[in-house]
């Protein structure tokens, strides 16, 4: 049977997570549409954290929550949060 590598770095310092190929200094392979890269806050601020995932959709997501901040979502060409939505375009 194969091995199966949950992290991986190569020779070049290139980090990789969910992949065994990475491209660029960390790669993160996304296995199921929750997952992605979680960031919490420092000890102080533990209960805050930002994501960075790919939806089902396809759409890149950034989303905050915690403390005292209102959580907000960037998605591919919108921006939600509670006072709405907004459409992102060039000019």
């Amino acid at each position: 049977a194969g091995t199966d590598y949950r992290l991986v770095v190569q020779n070049d310092g290139n980090v990789g997570i969910g992949t065994i190929t990475p491209e660029v200094t960390l790669t993160v392979r996304q296995t199921v549409q929750d997952s992605g890269i979680r960031l919490y806050g420092h000890s102080a601020h533990s209960g805050s954290y930002m994501n960075f995932r790919v939806d089902s959709s396809g759409h890149t997501n950034f989303e905050t929550s915690g403390g005292s901040y209102t959580k907000f979502m960037i998605g591919s060409g919108y921006l939600h949060g509670p006072w709405g939505d907004f459409l992102l375009e060039r000019s």
